[in-house]
């Protein structure tokens, strides 16, 4: 069905005869802030009005930067578009705010993966940041579950592996190397140089009209520190649980990536 998430015909002739809705569709990247409302939060409130008046269940696929929703104009509009759809329909929802998802067919960490195959990674992250993964086949199965059980709970879950701590950067890093049989040097870039790179690549950004993956915003989700979540809830209210370890997901991944003849 061709159409915008914005367009009420579109969505209404999307969701005939559908008995649930999983939203993925959204921007994650964008040129200023009203585009990011437009189409992450009228776009959601938008489709959940359709999916009410049709009666069909909603899962939003949102984000673990809504949770730091002051850091980016994204992750401001991955929260409003969660309390947009808890307006729009009152009833037969939940929200996922997946970690930081990995794995085939992901290009984001292939250029880390690339850095450590050449055994030299800069990373402007603090070195006792951390963050929580989930591998790509863990997010999947968490939503088939969720499509099997027949009553939404009307809440927000965040999704990961079970690790209680996270992992640091550095953590994923040996597990990136591991597979690729290699021993990288791990260099922490200095703040001043993070932040250069970012402000070059805003003013890239207004020159070219492009949108640029690594903005000051963008800077700033990278180089927070806390990106940990220890929500278990999901698991206990439908009975699931992550199967995929750090270790086996990016076995998994360079395996992939090495298929693809991307290193």
């Amino acid at each position: 069905v061709k159409g915008r998430v914005t367009d009420v015909a579109s969505c209404k002739t999307l969701l005939e005869g559908a008995q649930a809705v999983v939203h993925i569709a959204g921007l994650v990247a964008a040129l200023n802030a009203k585009i990011f409302e437009k189409v992450n939060v009228e776009g959601t409130r938008t489709l959940a009005k359709v999916a009410a008046d049709k009666n069909v269940k909603f899962l939003f696929f949102s984000s673990l930067s809504a949770r730091e929703r002051k850091l980016s104009a994204y992750g401001g509009s991955k929260y409003k578009a969660e309390k947009a759809l808890a307006e729009a329909m009152p009833h037969s929802w939940d929200v996922f705010r997946p970690t930081a998802v990995y794995g085939p067919g992901d290009m984001q960490f292939l250029e880390i993966v690339k850095m450590v195959q050449k055994k030299r990674v800069f990373l402007p992250a603090h070195p006792q940041a951390r963050a929580s993964l989930i591998y790509v086949d863990d997010l999947v199965a968490a939503t088939l579950r969720w499509l099997e059980a027949l009553k939404p709970q009307q809440k927000v879950y965040d999704l990961h592996d079970g690790a209680k701590q996270g992992y640091t950067w550095l953590e994923v890093i040996y597990a990136v190397a591991t597979p690729l049989g290699v021993l990288p040097k791990v260099t922490y870039l200095p703040k001043v140089i993070t932040w250069c790179i970012a402000y070059i690549s805003l003013f890239l950004q207004i020159i070219t009209r492009n949108t640029s993956f690594l903005p000051p915003e963008k800077m700033k989700q990278l180089t927070h520190k806390d990106w940990v979540s220890k929500d278990l809830s999901f698991s206990k209210d439908y009975n699931w649980q992550a199967e995929v370890n750090l270790a086996k997901g990016f076995n998994k991944t360079v395996y992939w990536y090495k298929g693809k003849r991307y290193i």
